[in-house]
C-alpha cells in the first residue's frame, strides 16, 4: 500500500466516523466506541503498511540506501 492509498483510506474512515457522529441519534457511549474503532483500524493499517505485520509491502522510505 502506498502513501496515497493510505491517506485515502484514512480519509474514507474519517468521513465515515464523522457522518456517524454527526447524523445518527445513538448514545454517546456508542459514538465513542465507533471513534475508537476507527482510530484502531487506522493504526493497524499504518502498522501493516510499514511492514510491522509482514502482510504488505512497506511504504518506501525517503533517503537512505
Amino acid at each position: 500500500m502506498g502513501i496515497v492509498q493510505f491517506f485515502m483510506l484514512v480519509l474514507i474512515i474519517g468521513l465515515f466516523v464523522w457522518a456517524i457522529m454527526k447524523y445518527t441519534p445513538i448514545p454517546d457511549q456508542f459514538k465513542q466506541l465507533i471513534l475508537w474503532a476507527g482510530i484502531i483500524v487506522c493504526v493497524l493499517v499504518l502498522a501493516s503498511a510499514l511492514g510491522l505485520f509482514g502482510w504488505d509491502t512497506p511504504i518506501p522510505r525517503l533517503g537512505g540506501r
